[in-house]
């Protein structure tokens, strides 16, 4: 099964970002391309053609470069056979065409077109908004305060104060999804953020000086009041909403008693796997519950352990 927001087809020729003149030249190679996101609206700004079979929609970079994007601003993803891909804000000169030509791509947002696009297209989605994201976010030295620029294809930002000299790079967060298992029953829980009815599995981020094994006991304890040992690693998902890695565990609980943390949760209780299947194949018609979004890896950990 692939993993929405995973295996993106692109060839990260992590090897190019250093050589200058290599990043250079892909950007005059006449089959660059660019995804072009609004910056103003990066959560729900991704552009894609074609409502019935969906697609990103790529500009070619010469035209985005001749429209007025700044060399330095098309940053790196990768090479799709071959061909270079960059990611940049959407030009000025640009935003009027999109708003007003009946052609222009349509704009949704990733956690949509996750249900819609194929996982290859997510994948590339998602790191295109993470690293655009990054570039908007930090804009000068979080050491000095000066300003900063591009360097290593859009890999790095670098303080400009020879005094200073910090190199900053995209960042990710590591988080635990727990599955929190007591024989033929798993705890959820909902924030309350979280649309009418849904729970999902706890989930917390890593602190300083842990493991991921050692966040996985403590936030069990800190969220729900549950004892585990020994959590099992399942599976893992680049969540680019949050830039976050999820990092998937299963865990035997040792206590059956819910001790809520009303300040992280609004609410926690025990599921049979027989609810759960129910909730996932939506066959529980007069349920007050509801699954996590299908792309999440929660609801995928769900599906995983009602297979079991």
């Amino acid at each position: 099964m692939t993993i929405p927001f995973a295996g993106s087809p692109l060839d990260r020729a992590a090897a190019l970002r250093n050589d200058d003149a290599a990043i250079a030249a892909l950007k005059q190679d006449p089959r660059a391309q660019v995804l072009l996101i609004p910056a103003g609206e990066l959560s729900h700004g991704i552009p894609y053609k074609d409502l019935d079979a969906p697609n990103l929609h790529w500009h070619a970079l010469a035209d985005a470069f001749a429209a007025g994007l700044p060399h330095d601003q098309a940053y790196f993803l990768g090479l799709k056979s071959g061909a270079p891909c960059f990611v940049a804000s959407l030009p000025k000169t640009l935003e009027g065409d999109a708003e007003t030509d009946p052609t222009a791509p349509i704009r949704g947002d990733l956690r949509s077109l996750s249900l819609m696009l194929p996982p290859s297209q997510t994948a590339k989605a998602g790191l295109a908004q993470i690293l655009l994201r990054w570039h908007i976010k930090e804009p000068r030295c979080p050491g000095c305060g000066g300003p900063t620029e591009a360097r290593e294809g859009g890999w790095r930002r670098q303080c400009l104060d020879e005094a200073c000299g910090l190199a900053r790079y995209p960042r990710t967060d590591p988080a635990v999804l727990m599955l929190l298992t007591r024989g033929d029953f798993v705890a959820l829980g909902r924030q309350p953020q979280f649309p009418e009815g849904v729970y999902s599995c706890l989930a917390g981020y890593l602190e300083p000086g842990e493991t991921l094994e050692e966040c996985v006991i403590r936030e069990a304890h800190e969220e729900v009041g549950l004892q585990v040992a020994s959590p099992q690693y399942r599976r893992s998902q680049p969540w680019p909403l949050s830039e976050t890695l999820m990092i998937g565990f299963q865990a035997e609980a040792q206590n059956e008693d819910l001790t809520i943390d009303y300040q992280e949760l609004e609410d926690a209780r025990w599921f049979s796997r027989r609810e759960v299947r129910d909730i996932l194949l939506g066959t529980a018609e007069d349920s007050p519950y509801r699954a996590p979004f299908k792309t999440a890896l929660a609801t995928i950990l769900m599906q995983d352990w009602v297979a079991s």
